[in-house]
């Protein structure tokens, strides 16, 4: 547990030392996590209205993604 509170402090000095100070890093942060989120809210759409099984996985996934970001980026759906 000592380690793990090291690691944290340590990434914690990081975050407030190298990334706060860069904006290429920053901006970098920002669309990774709008990425995770993205992809989460698909999977969570996924989930919500279930599998279509006459297409492939990956056209379920692209379908979500597609709405998801639709909604995110506009008035809504």
């Amino acid at each position: 547990m000592a380690k793990l509170a090291r690691i944290a402090q340590y990434f914690n000095h990081i975050m407030e030392v190298e990334v706060r100070h860069n904006k290429s890093l920053t901006i970098t942060f920002i669309l990774f996590w709008l990425v995770i989120a993205i992809h989460w809210l698909s999977c969570g759409w996924i989930a919500i209205r279930g599998i279509d099984l006459g297409i492939d996985h990956y056209s379920n996934y692209v379908r979500a993604l597609y709405w998801n970001i639709t909604t995110l980026t506009t008035v809504g759906y």
